[in-house]
């Protein structure tokens, strides 16, 4: 689904379109599954350096990371030096989707500033933090915001995507919001491929609008 919203061939009359139709995209698993195909946790440092690694070595400096830790105790110092050492990586992370309920549903937003969701929380500057927006540019209840850790907000209420077994789903989440922003910066680069990491989300952020004042920190 995320490959889709970065990417989807438009123009075409077949559901809906991408950001960047002539993305390049190479993805990456660093996931446990359980045997129904559900992720399990989040990545351990080895799949993770090899993972941000197996991709660089073949190109890619845009890496969106449509995922967030729900809980305050995971940082990972080893996660943080991996990011550290690909300064020109911009890494496009998701801000989170507020607190999950034991049935699992997202409920209402978080301060990650005050409680840190990785990896959008940890300091780098070539992490670009998005949260979610909706169609009429108000924050949605689940959306994660911090004047710190959050840089930007895109749409993430009733995004279509690819469904796994053909047609579409409209899916809400920070990680819809994200890989909007990943498939903008790769068109940017394809535009100017000499164009920095700093380039890319100075400029995205001073274009950004807040009409309504809704992001404020």
């Amino acid at each position: 689904g995320v490959a889709g919203v970065i990417g989807q061939i438009g123009n075409n009359g077949i559901g809906f379109a991408g950001v960047n139709w002539r993305v390049k995209i190479l993805p990456i698993k660093m996931f446990t599954c359980d045997n129904s195909g559900e992720t399990v946790g989040r990545p351990d440092v080895a799949d993770f350096a090899y993972a941000v690694h197996y991709v660089y070595e073949r190109g890619a400096r845009i890496i969106n990371m449509s995922y967030s830790s729900n809980w305050v105790g995971n940082y990972s110092e080893a996660k943080y030096q991996i990011i550290d050492a690909f300064k020109d990586v911009l890494f496009v992370t998701s801000a989170g989707n507020g607190d999950t309920n034991i049935a699992g549903t997202a409920t209402s937003a978080v301060n990650i500033d005050a409680y840190a969701r990785f990896p959008a929380s940890y300091s780098h500057d070539h992490i670009f933090s998005v949260t979610a927006s909706d169609a009429h540019d108000n924050k949605p209840v689940f959306a994660n915001i911090g004047a710190m850790n959050v840089d930007v907000a895109a749409p993430g209420v009733n995004i279509l995507v690819p469904g796994s077994n053909g047609g579409h789903l409209s899916q809400d989440g920070t990680s819809f919001s994200a890989p909007l922003v990943a498939g903008l910066a790769a068109l940017m680069r394809s535009y100017d491929p000499e164009i920095s990491v700093a380039e890319i989300k100075e400029a995205i952020m001073e274009t950004a609008e807040d009409p309504f004042n809704n992001f404020v920190g």
